[in-house]
């Protein structure tokens, strides 16, 4: 998930000095498949390319830009 979070209100102006974004994600931009893939040269780690949109009335200035990775792991009981 890709999200973004303007900073306006939550730090000085201009910066996002002092923001937590794990305290609040914002806006999700992409929510979907990650499957990074290896391209180039072997020595170059895997990665993957998003393109996404800025809604308009983001406001303008500072935003904290959150990539977030989740894994589900299930618990088993076993004697």
């Amino acid at each position: 998930m890709l999200s973004l979070q303007s900073c306006a209100g939550h730090a000085p102006d201009g910066t996002c000095d002092g923001f937590d974004a794990s305290e609040d994600l914002g806006r999700t931009l992409y929510l979907g498949a990650f499957d990074p893939q290896f391209q180039g040269p072997v020595s170059l780690p895997p990665h993957q390319n998003f393109t996404v949109n800025v809604p308009a009335n983001v406001p303008k200035g500072a935003a904290a830009l959150t990539l977030s990775h989740w894994s589900l792991t299930g618990v088993s009981t076993f004697s």
